[in-house]
């Protein structure tokens, strides 16, 4: 059977155009109220109540063009009909027939094939078989084990294999936990020995112990207290010279100028020494001087001789004592030691005195 459309208010309308017996597209006048084809085929009768009345199966309807699907249908035949003839909507033979032998079918109906059995009732008792129903979109209620064959030998068994499973898990908890008591008591014991006194000395060897730290550095501002006597000591370094030792054992910038011009010069001799009181042995009493050194001419001057002398001592240096040389001869000279005044004695004072001499 097939679903068809019916439109209660479809308005007979007339043919526009003549057709012949094989035409299959009907031009009419209008079309008010007719189906369109949409939910399925429809009835139309062309000269209802004429020797040429003929019945067709509809397709559409598209303005005043209807399409057709079947000439000569209800048990009628294909005709030439021309300008003028009726076309109206109705109800077929074959549509009564249609319906009286759906409702007294009991199988082959409402998606049901031939051979595929009856409908079921809600209400009547049937047997089933060969049937799958989905658990998630049905709900079964009061279903007895009676019911399903072999449901409770299943049931138990699952049950059994339920209550195994259940206690391997809780062999396995057990088996777990006592495990990491185990290890937390390990480690317990490890702790305490680790802060034990005398079980671990040195729990850490890569680290200094408090020990080994005191013997290898100094206490706290002890290096402070080291640094700030060394810069207070008036001579923290006796190793090397002083300012005025300095002074005088080296030539000033201006007579090691002058001693470079000279000593640059064709011919020219030099003699140098120098001299200490405390291999001397001098006593220079206050405002007096005193004989230090005679040159007797070891270097054989032409003339007399340009004599440069400078003075060191740990007493005051040139404030407290002053040197001078005088030429005796062409290549002699003598050294003398003068006190300004300023100490009583030169008696245990170490006075050094440079000289040299230069000349032709």
């Amino acid at each position: 059977m097939t679903t068809k459309s019916f439109a209660g208010a479809a308005v007979p309308t007339s043919i526009a155009v003549g057709i012949d017996e094989i035409a299959m597209s009907i031009t009419a006048d209008a079309f008010a109220g007719w189906p369109t084809g949409v939910g399925g085929p429809f009835n139309v009768t062309l000269g209802r109540d004429t020797p040429t009345e003929e019945k067709v199966l509809a397709l559409s309807i598209t303005g005043v063009v209807m399409t057709i699907s079947q000439r000569g249908y209800d048990s009628t035949v294909a005709r030439v009909h021309g300008a003028g003839v009726t076309i109206e909507h109705g109800w077929f033979g074959v549509d009564a027939q249609d319906s009286n032998t759906h409702v007294n079918s009991t199988g082959s109906v409402h998606g049901l094939g031939p051979g595929d059995g009856s409908l079921v009732g809600t209400t009547k008792t049937q047997a089933l078989s060969g049937k799958s129903m989905s658990g998630e979109a049905n709900s079964f209620t009061n279903i007895p084990s009676s019911a399903i064959p072999s449901t409770t030998a299943e049931i138990t068994g699952l049950h059994n294999q339920d209550i195994a499973l259940q206690n391997g898990i809780n062999q396995e908890v057990i088996n777990r936990q006592t495990a990491v008591s185990g290890e937390a008591t390990a480690r317990a014991n490890a702790d305490t020995a680790h802060v034990t006194t005398g079980t671990t000395p040195n729990p850490h060897p890569q680290y200094q112990t408090q020990a080994q730290a005191d013997l290898r550095y100094d206490a706290i501002n002890a290096a402070s207290s080291a640094v700030s006597a060394h810069v207070a000591a008036a001579d923290p370094h006796t190793q090397y010279l002083t300012q005025a030792e300095g002074d005088a054992l080296f030539l000033t910038p201006a007579e090691e100028t002058a001693l470079k011009r000279v000593t640059g010069s064709p011919g020219v001799r030099i003699a140098s020494g120098i001299v200490n009181t405390t291999s001397q042995i001098v006593d220079v009493g206050a405002n007096q001087d005193a004989g230090l050194f005679n040159y007797n001419g070891d270097v054989p001057f032409t003339v007399p001789p340009v004599i440069v002398v400078s003075i060191g001592s740990t007493s005051g240096g040139t404030t407290v004592f002053q040197a001078r040389a005088v030429p005796t001869s062409a290549t002699q000279f003598h050294l003398y030691l003068y006190n300004v005044g300023s100490i009583p004695s030169t008696a245990g004072h170490a006075i050094a005195v440079d000289w040299i001499a230069v000349g032709v």
